[in-house]
């Protein structure tokens, strides 16, 4: 088990998880706040604490496992510790393990759908992350974008026709 301290300012923020939050068979999170931390005289193997993004036209979203900070900018891009994930803009997002779309869960992947215009058309990337340790907002979905349905499971459709065709 891996002890997760979260800084008294962030559990103001948010609720801490009561319960263990199963990462995998060998591996689960223990979320304590920081007082119980320093209680129990413990060092955490993770820390989570108040985020600012790099830039001030981006917003922090969630860390990872890894420790990797995936932030979004006002375009909709994607940047994972200060490099950008791919030039392409979200459109979706969601869990892999639970095939939910638009959602986030704590010691899962997050699964991350990316879009963009090429010469030949659109192309879809899927880009997913080490477990998510903490979350600290929503992405955002960018307008004017293919939607897309069911990418997490079997039944995927790409809804092209509210778009010209690409350039």
């Amino acid at each position: 088990m891996l002890t997760v301290g979260i800084d008294d300012r962030t559990v103001r923020l948010a609720p801490i998880p009561q319960d263990v939050v199963a990462v995998d068979e060998m591996l689960g999170l223990r979320f304590l706040p920081e007082w119980e931390v320093h209680a129990a005289g413990i060092e955490p193997g993770f820390w989570i604490r108040p985020m600012e993004p790099r830039y001030s036209e981006r917003r922090v979203l969630f860390e990872t496992l890894s420790a990797a900070v995936i932030e979004q900018d006002e375009r909709g891009r994607l940047w994972i510790d200060d490099d950008l994930l791919h030039r392409g803009l979200l459109v979706g997002f969601g869990a892999p393990h639970s095939r939910v779309e638009g959602a986030l869960h704590l010691g899962s992947r997050a699964s991350l759908l990316l879009v963009q215009e090429s010469r030949h058309g659109w192309e879809l990337t899927l880009r997913v992350t080490t477990p998510v340790v903490w979350i600290y907002a929503r992405p955002n979905l960018s307008d004017g974008m293919p939607m897309v349905s069911g990418w997490l499971g079997r039944d995927a459709q790409v809804d092209l026709t509210r778009l010209g065709p690409a350039a």
